[in-house]
């Protein structure tokens, strides 16, 4: 899914003040929706989130904000802050407060961890967000866990992120697996 809940707008999956509810489509209606049309699990923990890019910052965004949902989540090319444009406005009303909580290495530097188990890829080369990865993966404290998927070299598009998926699938199954 895009990690939009209106046309036109990038929300970047944030409940934005005064305009769309991003983050409470994806942490609440969408898995109700589910729930009720499919034979979705609903013990604590039980789903898992992955993207790439900003999807990736996304899965992971619901996974810290919503663990009691979703226990596990992979960011490939990830961005931890949710980049404001022409695109998507003012996510945050002005409030830097607010800012700071949709900035996720800031929230695991400041707020308690949350008990999720995390994958977070980049490259050494051909990627720009290596350093941002490994300072983000740092600042975990547990109950949360990161894996580190660094690749040598890569990039941001999609060749990068098919080859990563297979490894990313089999962690994803193993994290939820071990939460049952």
């Amino acid at each position: 899914m895009r990690p939009s809940v209106v046309a036109d707008r990038d929300t970047n999956c944030t409940d934005v003040p005064g305009g769309p509810q991003a983050l409470t489509f994806f942490n609440q209606d969408l898995p109700l929706a589910v729930s009720e049309q499919y034979r979705a699990s609903d013990a604590p923990g039980s789903w898992g989130a992955v993207g790439n890019s900003t999807g990736g910052y996304c899965a992971l965004k619901l996974a810290m904000t919503n663990p009691a949902r979703y226990g596990a989540a992979a960011g490939l090319s990830a961005d931890y802050f949710a980049r404001q444009d022409g695109k998507t406005g003012d996510l945050y009303a002005g409030s830097k407060a607010y800012k700071n909580e949709n900035d996720l290495t800031w929230r695991l530097e400041h707020m308690p961890p949350p008990p999720v188990s995390l994958l977070v890829s980049t490259s050494k080369t051909g990627e720009e967000n290596y350093e941002p990865t490994l300072k983000f993966a740092a600042a975990a404290k547990p109950p949360t866990h990161v894996t580190k998927l660094i690749r040598d070299e890569g990039g941001h598009n999609f060749q990068t992120w098919r080859e990563e998926y297979p490894v990313v699938l089999g962690w994803l199954d193993k994290e939820l697996s071990a939460k049952k």
